[in-house]
């Protein structure tokens, strides 16, 4: 899939969840990452499944997007996609030493 391609699928995406549609802006997302995987897919789809009440896939997507974000050197990026995981893992899970880096 050609580049401008993949920038569409990620327009759709962050406009479908500003209207509140997951399931589409999953869709976007996954289509997405089925032919490339970056930070920015990868925390496009982690908000989508967290928009669609899908927190277990949020949180994976999360931290995948974490690392990619690493691997991207883009350490605020990589912030920025981690910074929800603790209030996950505590709100959805009521896991207070994961919450707490423990």
């Amino acid at each position: 899939m050609a580049t401008g391609a993949i920038e569409a699928l990620i327009d759709e995406g962050h406009g479908a969840f500003e209207r509140g549609d997951a399931d589409a802006s999953r869709r976007a997302f996954a289509a997405a990452l089925a032919e490339s995987e970056s930070g920015e897919l990868f925390e496009g789809f982690a908000r989508a499944l967290y928009l669609a009440g899908d927190y277990r896939g949020s949180i994976e997507a999360h931290e995948r997007g974490f690392a990619a974000y690493k691997d991207e050197g883009d350490p605020l990026s990589a912030a920025r996609t981690a910074r929800i995981l603790p209030w996950l893992h505590l709100n959805v899970y009521g896991a207070f030493a994961v919450a707490a880096g423990g």
